[in-house]
């Protein structure tokens, strides 16, 4: 079983830092503007902005050190690795999961490139099974689904290896 590459981390700390800035405006901001208009009440408009300030700035920061540490545990956690009977990884912090795909039910491989991957110089594998859904329709469009062959934070030339080994074996 293989690692993922160290920059892996960077690129899952970046996607649990958008969920939190995504819980935060929809859960958070109305909290805040609701708890603000109450406290301007009580304390006085020049504390009360620098406190704002002060409160929203530690937050962020532990914010940033929670998904750093969230993603150094699902890097840590994360294997993968073409075994003779087919795909396999392993992974997961609080539940941990064992996948194998058999390469007979493979049936596509693609390597995608998200802007984030493409900044830290990665690619993502994403491994389509027969009998697999590969989109929900909701709300009048598409929206992909990650497949349980799904790799991702895997160097550009590791990813093609890894495309090639699968399609050739899958083929035999």
């Amino acid at each position: 079983m293989k690692k993922l590459t160290p920059k892996a981390k960077w690129l899952f700390c970046f996607k649990i830092i958008f969920k939190l800035i995504f819980l935060f405006l929809f859960l958070g901001l109305p909290l805040i503007v609701f708890t603000v208009g109450i406290i301007e009440q009580v304390v006085s408009f020049a504390n009360f902005t620098s406190a704002i300030i002060f409160i929203v700035a530690i937050v962020v920061l532990i914010a940033l050190l929670i998904s750093y540490i969230a993603a150094l545990l699902v890097y840590k956690n994360y294997e993968y690795g073409l075994t003779e009977e087919g795909f396999r990884k392993k992974y997961g912090v609080i539940s941990k999961k064992d996948i194998s795909i058999p390469y007979e039910r493979i049936q596509n491989v693609d390597i995608e490139r998200s802007i984030i991957a493409r900044i830290l110089g990665l690619s993502e594998v994403n491994i389509q099974t027969a009998g697999e859904m590969a989109t929900i329709r909701g709300a009048g469009s598409l929206i992909s689904q990650e497949s349980e062959g799904f790799i991702p934070g895997v160097l550009p030339e590791e990813a093609e290896r890894i495309r090639k080994k699968l399609i050739n074996r899958a083929k035999g």
